[in-house]
């Protein structure tokens, strides 16, 4: 009877070895697709522009088609690349200024992995359109104006819903049940025993080949790719096959590169991420990323350590440095007219910190924080800066809404908007510009479960934390803005112009990528706004001739980067 027993468990083993192996065969969406249809009744040429996460929308990025006029509805396929960083679409609606009235029954947007349509009025819940359309339901009827012609309609952050296409899907249907069949059918050739072979020796060659499956799949799926690609979570290039010499330093490099690439080893280090999250609430990478409280990620390496434990505090010699050349930088832009604001932006330690982990919390000091120290400094020395802080508005509000994302970073749509509406009120009496009112947006929530501290805690299919993402409508479609060419300006530079805009002043936002959550709300509050993503810059200054600089990072880099 144990000896039966045993050969069952080993069967079992098997049965349940398969099922994770074909389990494990997961493929990512290879494009994506935009469809449009409607009735079009001239010859035309559309285009869809797709904007990336931190990025503007540009020629580079853009599918054209040419479209036969017709009285019939067509559907027109515009073929994407395998991009999930996707946050908006903008569909120019053709150059042929002759065009009749369009009629658009649906937009589509679809990959392998899923899709959704928005037919009749839903379009307009996600997409506007631009003053050389007018739209009577769902007819739009294209214009000239002052001899230019540029039909277009623009989405509304699609950020969640494109990360919703862009999850692997699973190969094989019903994998446990084909595992099954395998063993069943495995089993029955044994019951025959056409070699006659005697249950214990059987027991012992199953044992072995196990084991020697176990041992070599690593090496076969290195050597034929049988499991399917996943995306590397590490954040780092991994070693790369080095050419062969007869050396020491050949076999140390080739040690590296197989470390790096043995089969499965990134669904290994997923699955062991997994296993850690779920059973021990713990990291697989905690020198970069801890787990909190509530399904609460946390970044962790050396430049956030040194900030949320106060560790990075300035000595007076530096803080007379600081003060010296931002009073200098302040002076020599308001002889140029310019007006000067310094803001920094807080960590989500220090917004969130309830729902750090007990390891994090430990190592926070007893004492203030480095921007509690140039605050108090500044006060001290009486400096002319204009250094706004938004930490206690933003605590007030997180009690009423999530403001920052639990899976990132960075702070949700919002978050940017608190911050845009608490930076223009304290900034008043230099500035006076109005912020616009909560009340003028519409808010909805959508399930999201990516974010840049997924990655990094090695979670190549994220089912183990979620959050609820927002997205902000502004209901006055006349305050829409426009992103403008940034040639000439540095990679990742975003100009926008809203010629409707109540304020007619001119900003330039040196920022990071804290700045992508308050781009829609100062762009629809002043009417030209150049978004630099670096330090200040006197060149650039004297090239843009704002009428408002902003100087703000988030707070971990503050110092850094409002330095020179």
């Amino acid at each position: 009877m144990g000896r039966f027993a045993f050969l069952f468990s080993i069967l079992f083993t098997i049965t349940i070895l398969v099922g994770f192996f074909l389990s494990s065969f997961r493929s990512l969406p290879t494009n994506s697709y935009v469809a449009l249809e409607g009735k079009f009744k001239k010859d035309d040429v559309f285009q869809v522009f797709y904007k990336l996460k931190g990025g503007q929308i540009q020629e580079i990025n853009s599918k054209r088609m040419k479209v036969e006029g017709s009285e019939l509805i067509q559907q027109i396929i515009f073929e994407l690349p395998e991009i999930d960083s996707i946050t908006e679409f903008r569909i120019d609606l053709g150059i042929n200024s002759s065009q009749e009235e369009i009629g658009l029954n649906s937009i589509s947007i679809y990959t392998n992995s899923g899709s959704f349509e928005f037919t009749g009025d839903e379009i307009w819940k996600v997409f506007r359109v631009n003053p050389f359309l007018e739209r009577n339901d769902n007819i739009l009827t294209t214009k000239i104006i002052s001899n230019r012609y540029d039909p277009y309609i623009i989405s509304d952050d699609m950020s969640s819903k494109m990360q919703s296409l862009f999850v692997p899907y699973q190969v094989v249907d019903y994998p446990f049940l084909y595992a099954f069949l395998f063993t069943l059918l495995f089993t029955t050739i044994l019951v025959i025993n056409p070699l006659h072979i005697s249950i214990v020796n059987l027991s012992k060659y199953l044992f072995i080949l196990l084991f020697f499956i176990i041992l070599l799949m690593p090496i076969i799926d290195q050597l034929f790719s049988i499991s399917p690609d996943i995306e590397n979570q590490e954040k780092r290039e991994l070693s790369q096959l080095p050419e062969f010499s007869v050396s020491k330093e050949y076999a140390y490099r080739f040690e590296n590169y197989f470390n790096d690439n043995f089969g499965f080893r990134d669904h290994l280090i997923s699955l062991g991420s997994k296993f850690k999250a779920i059973i021990f609430n713990t990291s697989n990478n905690p020198n970069e990323t801890m787990i909190g409280k509530d399904g609460w990620l946390f970044y962790n390496k050396k430049s956030i350590f040194e900030s949320y434990t106060h560790s990075n505090l300035l000595t007076a010699e530096q803080l007379i440095v600081l003060k010296n050349r931002l009073e200098k930088r302040k002076v020599d832009l308001k002889k140029e007219g310019i007006d000067y604001l310094l803001a920094f932006w807080p960590n989500k330690h220090s917004i969130y910190p309830e729902k750090l982990p007990l390891a994090m919390k430990m190592q926070v000091k007893d004492t203030l924080s480095l921007a509690d120290q140039l605050i108090e400094y500044f006060t001290e020395q009486d400096v002319n800066i204009n250094f706004i802080d938004i930490r206690s508005a933003l605590i007030d509000k997180k009690s009423s809404y999530q403001i920052y994302k639990k899976l990132d970073t960075h702070w949700n749509l919002l978050g940017g908007y608190f911050a845009y509406y608490n930076f223009l009120e304290k900034s008043k009496p230099l500035i006076n510009v109005a912020p616009i009112g909560l009340d003028s947006y519409s808010i909805s929530w959508e399930e999201s479960k990516k974010g840049d501290l997924v990655g990094i805690l090695g979670l190549s299919n994220n089912t183990v934390f979620k959050e609820q993402i927002p997205s902000l409508r502004l209901r006055d479609k006349s305050l829409t803005y426009s992103q403008e060419s940034t040639i000439s300006f540095p990679a990742r530079s975003i100009i926008t112009r809203n010629p409707n805009a109540k304020e007619r002043r001119k900003v330039l936002f040196f920022g990071d990528s804290y700045s992508t959550c308050l781009e829609p709300f100062l762009s629809q509050t002043f009417m030209d706004v150049i978004y630099i993503r670096s330090r200040f810059d006197v060149e650039m200054v004297k090239k843009v001739n704002p009428d408002i600089v902003i100087d703000a990072f988030v707070e971990r880099q503050m110092i850094e980067k409002i330095g020179e």
